[in-house]
């Protein structure tokens, strides 16, 4: 009985040992599961790390590429800017040797006047046009010492006043006083800068040594009264001469055509006659014209009135009817006249050499134009077309020159009366001019122009 009993706690422990070893082996397998469970979810973790590592990868890739590229890009136009700063500097450069030689050629010298902070600058050139090489202005008192006394408080009342004022620019002539002693003259410019109140604070200019251009104005100055002095005694002696032939020629016309009558049996004795007869009265033509001619520049005070314009026209029709009928000229004129400042018998002579000019030099039968516009330039321009053949440019420019002749009018006049034309209507303040049509076979149209009357 001890024995089965013994034989039961035997069996029982091993049972229980096998129950021990089999839980024990169970929470190994479970363990195992675990473990194994444990790995497969790290393994797939894992996976989708490496899946996110690629992505990122990827991206970073990706990423890389396009900065790789905008630093290429970045570095070339970084590259560009140098070299296109260094060919920047070098036009710079060329620009400033360009102006440093045109302002030191053409005598011209900048200056900057800062009017808030008292800055002044003069171009060093300025000096050295001056003698005043060593020498530095640092204020406009200071510049304007160099000034010519005499042009010194007009030149600093403008700037002044042009300041106060803001006005955008100026320009004025003075003098400089050269280290030696000798003047020299100027020509300023100046524009003024604006701050956001529109206040000037600014004054940049330019002065420019005109002194050649002063000194060939005087000479031009001298000539032109030595020319205008001549001019006067040529004329006085012209008239003089004219006025001295005049009447022995006029005799002499008058005797010849008494003659004429005298000797009607004698042809060819009344045909020398008849030759003196014209050619006297061609000479008296030409004296009287040379005597308008110097009178329209002796005649000192002309007083300028308004003009009965279409009354000046009538009566230079009436002095002109001869010719008009003997040439069958046709005279087209204007139902009025625009008002005219002038002088009434000079412009009649105007009138009559331009339509007897047109009646000579016109078509078969001649037809006339006349007529006036009013300018934009406070003139009226008055104008005569013909039908004539017309004028090159070359006889355009020759026509109102004494004594000139074209070749294809040389029988029909002496040369004088479009310069007639020409003194009188530049006394009056006036031009005179011509345009031709050649060959268009259009005709001329010569005009004047006059003062309108306000």
């Amino acid at each position: 009985m001890d024995n089965t009993l013994e034989s039961k706690n035997q069996a029982v422990e091993k049972l229980n040992d096998t129950r021990r070893h089999l839980n024990e082996l169970s929470d190994l397998v479970t363990k195992q599961q675990e473990e194994i469970l444990l790995l497969q979810a790290r393994e797939e973790h894992y996976q989708e790390l490496e899946k996110e590592l690629r992505r990122y990868r990827n991206q970073v890739e990706i990423l890389a590429a396009e900065r790789t590229t905008e630093w290429v890009a970045a570095n070339e136009k970084i590259l560009q800017e140098i070299i296109e700063r260094e060919w920047v500097e070098e036009e710079l450069r060329k620009i400033t040797k360009r102006y440093e030689l045109a302002t030191k050629a053409g005598k011209v010298g900048v200056w900057d006047w800062d009017l808030w902070g008292g800055e002044f600058f003069i171009d060093p050139i300025l000096y050295e046009i001056l003698g005043l090489e060593n020498q530095e202005a640092t204020e406009l008192d200071e510049w304007i010492s160099y000034i010519h006394p005499a042009d010194a408080k007009r030149v600093r009342r403008t700037i002044e006043a042009h300041v106060a004022a803001g006005t955008p620019n100026f320009e004025l002539e003075h003098r400089i006083l050269h280290n030696d002693g000798s003047i020299r003259w100027f020509l300023v410019r100046a524009s003024t800068l604006l701050n956001e109140d529109g206040k000037p604070h600014r004054l940049i200019g330019t002065n420019t040594d005109i002194t050649y251009y002063k000194q060939a104005e005087e000479k031009l100055k001298q000539y032109t009264l030595k020319l205008q002095a001549r001019n006067e005694e040529l004329d006085a002696y012209a008239h003089t001469v004219a006025h001295d032939l005049k009447n022995p020629l006029s005799a002499l016309t008058g005797i010849a055509e008494v003659l004429v009558n005298d000797y009607k049996d004698d042809p060819e004795l009344a045909h020398y006659l008849q030759i003196i007869v014209r050619s006297g009265h061609k000479s008296n033509n030409i004296i009287n014209e040379l005597l308008l001619l110097a009178s329209v520049r002796q005649q000192e005070d002309v007083n300028l009135g308004p003009l009965d314009m279409a009354k000046i026209v009538a009566e230079t029709q009436e002095r002109l009817m001869h010719m008009i009928d003997q040439q069958h000229a046709k005279l087209i004129l204007p139902a009025s006249w625009p008002e005219a400042l002038g002088y009434g018998p000079w412009v009649e002579e105007v009138w009559a050499n331009y339509i007897s000019n047109a009646i000579k030099y016109g078509g078969e039968p001649p037809h006339l134009w006349l007529g006036a516009t009013l300018q934009e330039d406070d003139y009226v321009r008055f104008w005569v077309r013909d039908n004539g053949p017309g004028l090159n440019e070359t006889e355009q420019g020759q026509i109102f020159v004494p004594f000139a002749k074209l070749k294809k009018s040389s029988t029909k006049g002496h040369g004088l009366g479009l310069s007639i034309v020409q003194r009188i209507v530049k006394r009056l303040g006036g031009e005179v001019g011509v345009e031709g049509h050649q060959p268009s076979e259009q005709g001329s149209t010569f005009f004047f122009t006059l003062p309108k009357v306000k």
